[in-house]
């Protein structure tokens, strides 16, 4: 059990050192765009005020993404370790029940009946 969790510490130690500095990024995109909209932007020619706009958008939802992305890839490898973790049986169970009920009547080796 020791190993399944420096695994899980592992994970979401590693998860926490990618995904933070893409999270700082993201928020300093915002922190940008509130800095914008209260500066005097009217000496700056219409196509740099789009520019900015799109690299802000673009740049904002690829932070997003990538937040996204790496949620989804320690969701994964959390699962991973969730799995590889013994049963309250002593070892780990990875084939099906016999029948659906018997989840609740925790017999294993029960045979499904036609009805």
């Amino acid at each position: 059990m020791s190993q399944t969790v420096t695994n899980t510490k592992r994970i979401l130690g590693s998860f926490a050192f990618m995904a933070l500095p893409i999270v700082w990024i993201r928020n300093a995109f915002s922190i940008a765009q509130v800095v914008m909209l209260y500066y005097n932007t009217n000496s700056w020619s219409r196509t740099t005020n789009q520019a900015l706009a799109f690299l802000f958008i673009i740049f904002g939802e690829l932070s997003n993404l990538a937040i996204l992305g790496l949620v989804l890839l320690g969701a994964m490898g959390f699962s991973k370790t969730l799995n590889d973790r013994p049963t309250s049986l002593g070892h780990a169970s990875k084939q099906p029940r016999a029948s659906s009920m018997s989840r609740y009547t925790r017999d294993d080796a029960s045979e499904k009946t036609d009805v």
